[in-house]
């Protein structure tokens, strides 16, 4: 499953970063990765962005970002 089929206030954890070299590099660069425990915290209209939340972080991630990031519901 990817981030942008996670319904909201779901919690989720990131299993992989798909065909994402750039994308991997910015999120890990901010504490996201591989195993971290994320939840959406909201998702506008269109469904981008995506608002989600991994520990006290709190980001925007656009819909393209969140088809390349696998999750898992926890």
């Amino acid at each position: 499953m990817r981030l942008s089929e996670i319904k909201p206030y779901k919690k989720a954890k990131i299993t992989a970063f798909l065909n994402s070299g750039e994308i991997k590099t910015k999120l890990e660069n901010i504490g996201l990765k591989v195993g971290a425990v994320i939840v959406v915290c909201n998702i506008a209209p269109l469904r981008t962005p995506i608002e989600i939340k991994c520990g006290n972080i709190r980001l925007a991630v656009a819909k393209r970002e969140a088809e390349k990031i696998a999750v898992e519901y926890v």
